[in-house]
Order: structure tokens, then C-alpha cells, then sequence
């Protein structure tokens, strides 16, 4: 996407928000969601072993506990 510098990043938010807006509606038609949408595949395979902590979380009230060394869950 495209936008002049001075409507998308000047001082006026409101004319850099329509900017924006006009950009991404240039792109991404109705025509080109709904047409991605009926090609897509979607298949619900449940979840994976990314989503434990969650369930888990979920289910019990808290996260599992993990080493202060590992990355957070998300």
C-alpha cells in the first residue's frame, strides 16, 4: 500500500486514519475476501500441544508451572 507521506504520517490523525483506510480498502476488495474465504481450508484439528497451557489454564485456573528459563507460553 501506498500513501502520501505527508497524509499518513502528518499531525492530523483522523486524515492519516482515512489515508490508511482508503489504502487497505484499494487492496483488499469485499470481492477478494469473500473469494479467499470460499478457497480457504479450515480444518479444525483441535488443539495442539501449543495450546496445553491454555487448556490448562482454563480448566484448573492457573498456568502450569514451568522453569523461570523458558519462554513465556503464548
Amino acid at each position: 500500500m501506498h500513501n502520501a507521506p505527508t497524509a499518513a504520517h502528518g499531525d492530523d490523525w483522523q486524515q492519516a486514519r482515512s489515508a490508511a483506510e482508503r489504502g487497505v480498502d484499494a487492496l483488499i476488495t469485499a470481492a477478494r475476501i469473500e473469494r479467499e474465504l470460499e478457497e480457504a481450508d479450515f480444518q479444525d484439528t483441535g488443539p495442539g500441544p501449543e495450546q496445553e497451557p491454555w487448556l490448562t489454564l482454563l480448566n484448573g485456573g492457573q498456568l502450569p508451572r514451568c522453569a523461570p528459563t523458558a519462554p513465556p507460553a503464548s
